[in-house]
């Protein structure tokens, strides 16, 4: 979600403060496409996409949002494997994303594991256990 500017002085609910739902900032692994090629998807698969993701409902909501920024991040590496050290790399990016915070090295080695077990649980490739071993490396 992103914060809109606050409604004019003029509006009928002057000073109300919105927000924009930026979808295009969920990682593909976290979607659950419930229309396909102007198909709808079968209710069993919905829910089997659900479940794959479910445990980030468990997280609050800040915890949930370094997860699937890290995630984002991680998929723009376009690497099948990557290391901690990988992630690191994305300290800058994630650092825009989130200026105030001030220990992004940390939370990002914090939330490689759940970003890599998302990401490759929606994964088939027999080597999708090895890419989680490798997040955790230092």
């Amino acid at each position: 979600m992103e914060k809109r500017n606050a409604l004019s002085t003029t509006a009928r609910r002057a000073g109300y403060v919105g927000c924009y739902f930026v979808l295009d900032r969920i990682p593909p692994d976290a979607r659950i496409p419930i229309v396909e090629n102007a198909r709808p998807i079968s209710s069993s698969q919905v829910r089997k996409a659900y479940n794959k993701i479910r445990s980030l409902e468990e997280l609050n909501v800040e915890k949930r949002g370094w997860t699937l920024d890290v995630l984002n991040a991680i998929h723009s590496l376009k690497k099948k494997e990557f290391s901690l050290l990988d992630a690191y790399t994305l300290e800058p990016e994630l650092f825009k994303l989130h200026p105030a915070n001030r220990h992004v090295r940390p939370k990002i080695a914090n939330n490689s594991k759940s970003s890599a077990t998302l990401a490759f649980s929606n994964s088939s490739a027999p080597d999708a256990t090895a890419c989680v071993e490798v997040a955790m490396l230092c």
